[in-house]
């Protein structure tokens, strides 16, 4: 089980910064997609075309939800020898992903609101006010990976998951 990892000497728990290479990995991996998005996304909001805009995340979405089910780990986190288990070792559910990602779905998805639909400054507002706290959430995200002792941020402890790797 993994909350007896550090007793049993074989995984190690891995913090911020070889997250952090993971991801940038990850954006190398997801350029030829990125490039599609940046050059077609203001067309598609002038014209209020929401749908390709939201192909584009769920491909994105999709990505993380196969590799981590399927593998433990989207490329850039194989590559960097990190895996994203459950409390059991074990390769995370879509559900547990879901759950893993659920902060920046949110985040998305008021993103999406924001730029397609035309809002009251009142809607307007809370929606702003939401994407503000988003933004507080993602930075204590990073903080709790720092001091947790076994580096596990706050969407970790949401899909009870843990991001380790195996000690040399």
């Amino acid at each position: 089980m993994v909350d007896n990892i550090n007793q049993e000497f074989q995984y190690k728990y891995i913090g911020f910064w070889k997250r952090v290479l993971a991801i940038l990995i990850d954006i190398i991996f997801l350029i030829p997609i990125a490039i599609l998005y940046l050059k077609t996304y203001k067309y598609f909001v002038s014209h209020k075309m929401i749908a390709p805009v939201l192909i584009y995340y769920i491909l994105i979405y999709a990505y993380h939800i196969f590799f981590i089910t399927k593998y433990g780990g989207t490329p850039g986190k194989l590559l960097t020898k990190i895996k994203i288990v459950n409390k059991n070792c074990e390769n995370l559910s879509i559900k547990q992903v879901l759950l893993r990602y659920s902060p920046q779905i949110l985040g998305t998805l008021i993103f999406l609101i924001m730029n397609f639909y035309n809002l009251n400054s009142e809607q307007n507002k809370v929606l702003k006010l939401i994407n503000s706290l988003i933004g507080y959430f993602t930075m204590a995200d990073v903080l709790v990976i720092v001091f947790d002792n076994k580096k596990r941020a706050i969407h970790d402890y949401i899909a009870g998951s843990f991001v380790i790797s195996k000690k040399l």
